[in-house]
């Protein structure tokens, strides 16, 4: 298969996402309107990386219930080259809820994710031939760390391997897959856990230097308003966002991750990567509630960011 084949593996799940109209939450007394829509980690940035034009397949679990049935449906229609979704019975599907400011930075979360923990290496190990088909594995670490490790040990020497912190909780689960990462994304708050000490935002660059010397190629570092980082082995290099009108945060950091995931298939260097991931990431918050399908080549370029 081509360089374009990519396999993202991981979270697809059901958001359950609230706006609320100020920032000091809870307050009893203001009715607080929930949206449904499709997400997870792993799914957007699949759907992101479809979007900008690439064959991406697409593996996770979900349950034998109604939201299971509407991820089928939704990810039977995206698209896809493969769509190894496993259903379990007895399980629920992920499912996440979310209250949000009116700029999208989120004020409360409550995930229900525990499905993810049974998908385990016996599970993933059934999908193996088609999981090598792919030149280049995405995974999140809504994985379990037993996953994450077989999935590693499975992984063909050529084969590109790419991880996403999903979430601060969930981060110390790639500290095993560290030295066998081409790249991983994450931002502060996942990168002082990783540390076990506190970044600060004029401090990033050395810590995705400290992250770097664990034996991961690339590390490229977000840190909210003040841009994001990256650290290659001949590349270091800090960027603020681009100065767009922001709506809503939500998603901006998968589709991030979309933008420079795109940027190293077509072997940019890790500078090129990391503005294609900020322009990217800006025309994620000029869009309400949408964590995907916001993004094409033709849309990045327009930023200036990116000669193909």
């Amino acid at each position: 298969m081509g360089q374009n084949n990519i396999l993202c593996i991981g979270g697809a799940n059901i958001d359950w996402i609230g706006q609320y109209p100020g920032n000091s939450f809870p307050a009893f007394d203001i009715p607080i309107t929930f949206k449904c829509s499709f997400g997870g980690v792993a799914h957007n940035i699949a759907q992101n990386l479809k979007s900008l034009g690439h064959d991406v397949g697409f593996m996770s679990a979900v349950g034998m219930d109604i939201e299971g049935d509407q991820i089928i449906a939704e990810i039977g229609s995206s698209g896809f080259t493969e769509k190894l979704l496993l259903q379990l019975a007895n399980q629920k599907t992920a499912s996440i809820l979310f209250v949000v400011n009116p700029q999208g930075k989120h004020l409360f979360m409550q995930p229900r994710t525990e499905i993810y923990d049974f998908l385990t290496p016996e599970l993933i190990e059934t999908q193996s031939v088609n999981m090598k088909k792919f030149d280049t594995w995405v995974i999140d670490t809504n994985l379990s760390e037993e996953a994450i490790k077989y999935i590693v040990n499975i992984k063909p020497r050529q084969t590109k391997l790419y991880a996403v912190i999903a979430c601060p909780p969930k981060s110390k689960k790639i500290t095993p897959a560290l030295a066998h990462l081409d790249a991983l994304f994450l931002n502060q708050t996942e990168a002082s856990l990783i540390l076990s000490e506190e970044i600060k935002t004029e401090n990033a660059l050395l810590a995705a230097d400290e992250i770097r010397k664990t034996g991961v190629k690339t590390v490229f570092l977000t840190l909210g308003e003040h841009g994001a980082c990256v650290s290659a082995e001949q590349s270091q290099k800090s960027l603020p966002i681009l100065k767009v009108n922001s709506i809503d945060t939500t998603g901006a950091g998968d589709a991030f991750a979309a933008g420079a995931i795109s940027g190293l298939i077509k072997q940019k260097s890790a500078i090129d990567c990391l503005q294609q991931g900020l322009a990217a990431a800006s025309l994620a918050v000029e869009v309400k509630s949408k964590t995907y399908g916001m993004l094409s080549s033709e849309k990045i370029n327009q930023r200036g960011m990116i000669n193909e």
